[in-house]
């Protein structure tokens, strides 16, 4: 199984799909690149983004949950929702070691160690300005409560992670409830459907 699989979506846009389980975006402006999202950290990630782009590369979550942070540890400085930063600076190789199995059971994985990342915050309407691109930060959650997505101009896609997920984490398996790691929050229907909303008005 190829660890990575990336698929063009439009000019400077990339889906970047982990073992066809994750998925990550990459946006390119003239001066900057943003990577949406980290994964699970299986695989060479840094050297399948210098075949794409060449640009300082910021990276973003949009949540701190090991198929989203697992990659973390592939990059120095990692921007964050204050309300998920716990979660995210709690995570460890330890932790994905265990997260693994429930969903490969019968495959075993290299995973990128997970040591020195600094973490920073975003709130709404912070932006990434990229060059001829800016990226701006909405608050949506629900999901966790430090879930964001992001609008991009140019192709005026908003990024949501899993806030359109319909598994809200209310109801889980006590099984996949211990694979999530320390400090993940779980939030409400009523959170969540709050956040839906200003994602339908955000995008008419």
């Amino acid at each position: 199984m190829a660890a990575h699989i990336v698929t063009k979506l439009f000019e400077r846009t990339w889906h970047i799909g982990e073992l066809q389980t994750a998925s990550m975006y990459l946006l390119e402006g003239t001066k900057e690149a943003l990577l949406i999202d980290t994964a699970i950290g299986v695989g060479d990630l840094p050297s399948v983004i210098r075949e794409i782009t060449d640009l300082p590369v910021k990276v973003v979550l949009t949540h701190s949950h090991p198929d989203h942070a697992g990659g973390i540890g592939h990059f120095e400085d990692i921007y964050v929702h204050g309300a998920d930063l716990t979660a995210a600076a709690l995570l460890t190789t330890e932790a994905m070691r265990a997260f693994m199995p429930t969903f490969f059971p019968e495959e075993t994985f290299e995973l990128k160690e997970i040591c020195g990342t600094r973490f920073h915050r975003i709130s709404e309407g912070d932006t990434f300005d990229l060059g001829g691109r800016t990226v701006t930060v909405f608050e949506t959650p629900g999901h966790t409560l430090g879930s964001v997505s992001l609008m991009d101009s140019q192709t005026h896609c908003l990024f949501t992670g899993d806030a359109c997920n319909p598994n809200l984490l209310l109801a889980l398996p006590a099984f996949l409830r211990k694979a999530m790691p320390v400090g993940c929050c779980f939030t409400s229907v009523q959170t969540c459907l709050h956040s839906l909303e200003k994602i339908k008005e955000t995008l008419i």
